[in-house]
């Protein structure tokens, strides 16, 4: 599986990453408020190993998957 991660508002890659714990932990990292209370919003675009799209996670969707899964743990999200 493949996971890029894309900015939300400019619709730009941000980064790519070969294992979910590494693409979750990024977007955790986007999705924490900063001192001022604001988020970066990102969504995570998901290929199988043929280069195939899965599925897309953004919103709500994805805030709750960083929510619920510990730093560095793998979930299958595929």
């Amino acid at each position: 599986m493949i996971y890029e991660m894309w900015h939300i508002e400019t619709a730009n890659l941000m980064d790519d990453f070969k294992d979910e714990a590494e693409a979750l932990d990024a977007a955790r990292a986007y999705l924490a408020p900063d001192d001022e209370g604001k988020v970066i919003d990102v969504a995570l675009i998901v290929y199988d190993d043929d280069g195939r799209r899965v599925r897309s996670i953004e919103g709500a969707e994805l805030s709750a998957m960083v929510s619920q899964t510990p730093p560095g743990d793998v979930r299958q999200s595929a």
